[in-house]
């Protein structure tokens, strides 16, 4: 029956990793039904679920559900299981991500610190831990400090490139997976926000190139890169490669929000108004504006 149940909840993640939010919610809400209903709210089984639906609900910008969910699911991990538990630790790093969503850095690198503590001392280098170093990461960033950023970013993404052997306790991850690609833009955003723009530029386009050949050209996460490149074209003041890749992005099928900050098609128009008026093209700005 567990297993079963696993399956649901697997199919709905792979939904969202398909960009199909909604189909996403309507399968992590049956197994999380039957999860409640069979081994009850404390079991690691239901936890686990309860924070992918967090997930879900940020993708589908119900930051306040996402929010609700994770601080839920954060006191019962660390009242059942300890403070340093996977299950609280990536409650913990998923606040976080909200909490930098919306501009509160200071409170976001706190949360994220201690997961980070918990999960170097438990994981090492294991994908727990990467994950939580490159969310910090990017909450440093933001934060402006720049180099402590880098370093850690840096050092999960050298380790999520490798390629381990079957059989090892360790990620299974490799260069062409979504998540190395995802942290590889990490540290390009970090490279463009110190306008090291050719070190940002190698970075963006690599992984661009990628995920057209894996993923598609209309795929999230290929359309998110696109809009980070044009960004970082315009900021190189090359006008014309920006409005290409911009245009491109807005006629993509824009289903999930990726990295949060603003729904892609509202990041996209925002940027085309921008480059409009750095154009001279000054009624078309105000229409996108």
């Amino acid at each position: 029956r567990r297993q079963r149940q696993s399956g649901i909840r697997d199919r709905g993640w792979t939904c969202r990793e398909l960009a199909k939010p909604e189909q996403a919610l309507q399968q992590l809400e049956r197994a999380d039904q039957i999860y409640l209903e069979k081994l009850g709210p404390e079991d690691e089984a239901t936890i686990w679920t309860r924070n992918l639906m967090g997930w879900v609900y940020r993708d589908l910008n119900r930051i306040d559900d996402a929010e609700r969910i994770w601080t839920e699911q954060l006191q019962i991990a660390q009242r059942v299981h300890g403070p340093g538990h996977d299950l609280a630790t990536d409650n913990m790093n998923s606040l976080g991500c909200i909490y930098s969503l919306r501009g509160e850095y200071e409170k976001a690198e706190d949360i994220c610190r201690k997961a980070h503590d918990f999960n170097a001392r438990v994981h090492g280098d294991r994908h727990f831990h990467l994950f939580v170093s490159m969310n910090l990461g990017g909450v440093l960033r933001n934060l402006g400090r720049y180099k402590e950023a880098e370093q850690l970013q840096l050092e999960a993404l050298n380790i999520a490139r490798q390629t381990w052997a079957p059989g090892e306790r360790r990620h299974p991850w490799g260069p062409e997976d979504p998540w190395t690609l995802g942290y590889t833009n990490g540290l390009a955003e970090t490279y463009r926000k110190q306008g090291r723009y050719s070190e940002a530029e190698e970075l963006y386009v690599n992984t661009l190139a990628l995920q057209r050949h894996l993923f598609g050209a209309d795929h999230s996460s290929t359309l998110s890169t696109m809009f980070r490149l044009g960004m970082l074209r315009m900021d190189q003041g090359d006008l014309e490669a920006a409005e290409q890749l911009l245009t491109e992005v807005s006629k993509g099928q824009h289903v999930k929000n990726t990295y949060g900050e603003m729904s892609l098609p509202c990041a996209t128009l925002g940027a085309l108004g921008v480059l409009r008026t750095k154009q001279e093209r000054y009624a078309e700005a105000r229409r996108l504006f």
